[in-house]
Parts: structure tokens; C-alpha cells; sequence
């Protein structure tokens, strides 16, 4: 069944019991006018039923789309169910001898005086039929209520519940004003009565001003109510001005009764209405510095220690909601880093920093922290090992301690534990440092050697190709010369064997010499 049939139910199944139902499908009454309508209704024709539907759905503040096209689409004879039970809904057994109408209620209530009477079972009594006829009504009820007035005085009924309950008169005073916090919640159920409660001044003051963490029923409707409050236009800004006008009347921290509930009980239905407004307060502002600084306000409170044992409880409901923080508090971070590296790389030149800061500390009361801390800077000794070590230490503790703990700010009600002997700590990194820069000499002239090698075993190779060529030309050269003196000697063979030619053999002309005749063999 949807969250509207559930709704439709309620509105329109009468609360009476322990009486047998009429056998007649007639409506019970003795009111001819409202015979007349309820008989009206059979006579309707398909449209006109509609029309009318429609105005139902209206005065029964069923806004949800879904919900009603589910209750558009019924068949007719439901949808005449459902008008019928409309019409009956004003007039059920059981009001008579009590005011019925708005302007009755109102005209009761009025007659409240805390300061001059004592509290009866008869107030508590006429405060529970509101109740019920708020939550019951359709929305011309309450919006008849709250023009008359009604919104106004159940406020002073509850304000003066409030003060007596703090004095410690009568406990019925506190009983009155649970069902005065039950009425409120009922009366805001719907867009007429959350902004009616809105423009109050003091509305939302007086309505936070019930958060009692030892009233733990009480205390879960009012969380429940500021939470939702929490998600609509303005409606933050107000339970924020509502929880420190409150805080500020009591002598206490405006989220403490919140801190104090969850602390205190065991009742996992309060511990879920207190995360529930504490993630509606927290996660709600677009602005990433006030979300830090409401989270960084509940955990100063003590929200951190009550986290760890809510995560030991492994319910489904509660898980979630921590989920839900845990989220929102991961993604700021992130946030958180994200400009602190807009700020490295956008901030590069020291001067520009140290203007920016000094800016920001000007006139403030930090400045005579952050000239402090300058001061101290300077005493920092005047050594090439330590100075580095000392801003290296100094950079660090700063990182953790303004990103500390996923942007949540630490303790500062214990600064003395920060109280720390870095002198060891500043040995300690000057001798790790020197080691640091000595392994870092000899890891570049191992690198630099193994270069060298690499640059000898090249040349070496390089050699051996030279080398190898030179003796293959060499070879080549020593089989080109024995080749060519083969030759020279097939030359001078054949020149020998050649026979002589003898010229002007027999007395020829000229007279020229004769060439001599070879030599002898052997000779």
C-alpha cells in the first residue's frame, strides 16, 4: 500500500471500537442536510464524482502525483466509497459534548490560563481532540484553525508548558505539552500550516524550545519536524535562529539538548530522529565553510564519540544515516583539498601569501596569534641542516592540523596535549637528512658509473667491429698481392719462352747490329 492509500486510510477509517458495525448500508445520523448529500453522491455521474474527488484530494492535502492518479483511477463505486467517507468524517461518533469546529477549539483553548489555575485532566482531554482533529480534518479544517488564530494559541499553550516544565510545577504540564507538540506537528503536516508556522515570529522558537532530551517522545517529533523544516526555501535559516534563540534563553549550547539525547538514550528511534536533523542542519547550506562549521560545532559538542558507538549498534536505519554523514564529510574534504591546491597553485610567490594573511588577520583578534607565530619563526637557528628540518616539521603538524580529520577541527579545549619536545624530532631529521643526502650523492655516482660502463662496454664493442674489418681488409689485401705476384711471374715465364727475332738476316740494308745470340745453357 502507498504512503497516500495509507494516509487516505487513516483520514477516513473511523476510531471508534468495541462497537458493532450497522447492518444498513445507510449512514448512521440524525442530520437530514447530511443524508441529503450522502444521498446526493449516488446520484453523481461519473464526471461530476471526479470534480468532487478532486476537491477531496485538495482538502486531504494529497499532493504526490502518484497518489492521486491511484485514487483517480479507482473504480466509481470506490471513489463513492471515498466521498461518502468524506462527508462522514466531520460528523463521527464520539465528538459530542466536546467542541467540533475550529472556531470551537480556538474559543476552548483561549480560555487557558497557566498562571491563575491549576491544569486538569480536562485541558489534556480538549488538547488530545485537537489532536486528533487536526490529523484527521482535511486541510479547510486547519486552515479555518489557523485563521482564527489557533496557530497563536496553541504557541502561548506551549510556551507556558515549556516555562512550567522548567520550574517543575505539575507533570501534567509536560504530558500537555507533547500533545501541544503533536498538535503543531499536525498543523504543519501540509504547505498552509508549515508556512503559516513560518511567518510566525516566534514560532519555530517556542516550537524548538520542547526539545527536551529527557521527554524522549517529545523530542523525536520536534526533530523530526525541524529536520523537515530544514529542507524547505528560508526554512534552515529559521531552525537555526529557533535552536540559538533558544540556546541563549537556557544559558546553553543551541545544539546541546540535540548532543545530550543522543548521548543519554538507547532508544534507537530518538538516536535516528537525532541524526536525522543533525544531517538536515549540516548538509543542507551551499556554502562549503558554514557546513564545516556547523559539522566542526556538533563534534566539539562530543557528536564524535557517540558516532563510534552508533556504528557498534548495526541497524539499518541508523547505518544509513551514518553513511550519509560519513559521506558528506568525505566530499568536503575533498573540497577542502581540492583548494588547497587552487591556493598552491594560484598563491607561488611567498609575498603574496604572507599579504593575503595578513590581510585576513588585520584587526582580528588572531593577528596577535599569527604575529606570534611569525616571531617564533624567527628563532628557528641558523643551520643548513636544521632550518630546512624545522619548516619541514612545522609544515607538517600545520597540515594536520587544518586538514584534521576529514576538515573536522580538533579538540580545542585540549591545546595543552599538543605540548610536544620536537627536539629529538629535529636531531633526528638533521642525522636522517644527512643520511638522506648521502645516499642520494651515492645513488648519483652509481648511476654515473654505470654510464660509464655502459659508455666503455659500447666503445669496446664498437673496437671490436673495427678490429675484425681491419683484419678481414687485411686479408683481403695480403690475397690481392699474392694474386698480382702470380701474375708478375706468368708474365716473366711466358716473356722467356717468347722466341728472338733476328733483323736483316743475309746482308740486308742499313748495316745495323745484329741482336746476340742467347747464352749457353749453364752459362
Amino acid at each position: 500500500m502507498s504512503s497516500e492509500n495509507r494516509r487516505m486510510s487513516r483520514l477516513f477509517t473511523t476510531k471508534v471500537k468495541n462497537k458493532k458495525a450497522p447492518k444498513s448500508s445507510e449512514p448512521v445520523t440524525h442530520d437530514p442536510a447530511l443524508e441529503r448529500k450522502i444521498k446526493e453522491i449516488e446520484n453523481y455521474s461519473e464526471s461530476e464524482v471526479n470534480v468532487k474527488l478532486q476537491a477531496m484530494l485538495e482538502d486531504t492535502n494529497v499532493t504526490a502525483e502518484a497518489g492521486r492518479q491511484h485514487i483517480l483511477n479507482q473504480s466509481l463505486k470506490d471513489k463513492r466509497a471515498l466521498l461518502r467517507a468524506w462527508v462522514l468524517r466531520d460528523h463521527r461518533p464520539g465528538q459530542e459534548g466536546g467542541p467540533s469546529s475550529p472556531e470551537e477549539f480556538v474559543e476552548e483553548l483561549s480560555k487557558f490560563d497557566f498562571a491563575s489555575e491549576s491544569v486538569t485532566e480536562n485541558h489534556h482531554g480538549l488538547i488530545e481532540k485537537l489532536r486528533v482533529s487536526l490529523s484527521t480534518n482535511g486541510l479547510n479544517w486547519v486552515k479555518k484553525f489557523g485563521e482564527r488564530d489557533g496557530l497563536e494559541v496553541l504557541l502561548k499553550i506551549l510556551q507556558s508548558c515549556c516555562m512550567g516544565s522548567y520550574q517543575g510545577k505539575d507533570a501534567l504540564l509536560r504530558r500537555i505539552q507533547n500533545l501541544c507538540v503533536r498538535c503543531l506537528k499536525a498543523f504543519m503536516n501540509n504547505k498552509y500550516g508549515l508556512t503559516k508556522m513560518l511567518s510566525s515570529e516566534q514560532g519555530l522558537i517556542i516550537f524548538v524550545s520542547a526539545m527536551d532530551p529527557y521527554n524522549e517522545s517529545m523530542m523525536q517529533d520536534v526533530l523530526r519536524v525541524t529536520a523537515a523544516v530544514c529542507l524547505v526555501a528560508d526554512g534552515h535559516d529559521r531552525v537555526l535562529e529557533a535552536v540559538t534563540v533558544n540556546g541563549e534563553l537556557c544559558g546553553i549550547s543551541r545544539f546541546e539538548p540535540v548532543l545530550t539525547a543522543l548521548k543519554k538514550t538507547n532508544n534507537p528511534v530518538l538516536q535516528l530522529a537525532c541524526l536525522q536533523f543533525i544531517n538536515a542542519v549540516v548538509n543542507t547550506p551551499d556554502d562549503l565553510d558554514f557546513r564545516i562549521h556547523l559539522r566542526n560545532e556538533f563534534m566539539r559538542g562530543g557528536l564524535g564519540d557517540v558516532l563510534a558507538v552508533l556504528r557498534d549498534i548495526q541497524l539499518q536505519d541508523l547505518s544509513v544515516h551514518l553513511d550519509i554523514f560519513d559521506s558528506h564529510t568525505e566530499t568536503d574534504f575533498e573540497d577542502i583539498i581540492h583548494r588547497l591546491h587552487d591556493i598552491q597553485f594560484e598563491f607561488q610567490e611567498t609575498e603574496d601569501v604572507f599579504r593575503v594573511l595578513v590581510q585576513s588577520c588585520q584587526g582580528t583578534a588572531s593577528h596577535n596569534f599569527f604575529l606570534s607565530i611569525l616571531q617564533h619563526l624567527l628563532l628557528i637557528r641558523d643551520d643548513y641542516w636544521a632550518r630546512t628540518q624545522y619548516f619541514k616539521l612545522i609544515e607538517a603538524c600545520i597540515s594536520q592540523i587544518v586538514l584534521h580529520k576529514n576538515g573536522i577541527d580538533p579538540d580545542f579545549h585540549y591545546t595543552k596535549k599538543f605540548n610536544i619536545d620536537v627536539d629529538p624530532l629535529i636531531e633526528g631529521l638533521v642525522d636522517k637528512a644527512r643520511v638522506e643526502e648521502s645516499e642520494a650523492k651515492a645513488f648519483e655516482l652509481e648511476q654515473l658509473l654505470h654510464k660509464e660502463e655502459a659508455a666503455h662496454n659500447e666503445a669496446e664493442a664498437k673496437l671490436a667491429v673495427v678490429t675484425e674489418s681491419l683484419e678481414e681488409t687485411q686479408k683481403k689485401h695480403e690475397q690481392t698481392v699474392i694474386e698480382k705476384d702470380t701474375e708478375i711471374r706468368t708474365l716473366k715465364e711466358e716473356l722467356v719462352r717468347r722466341p728472338t727475332v733476328v733483323a736483316g738476316e743475309g746482308g740486308g740494308g742499313g748495316g745495323g747490329a745484329s741482336v746476340p745470340p742467347p747464352p749457353p745453357p749453364g752459362g
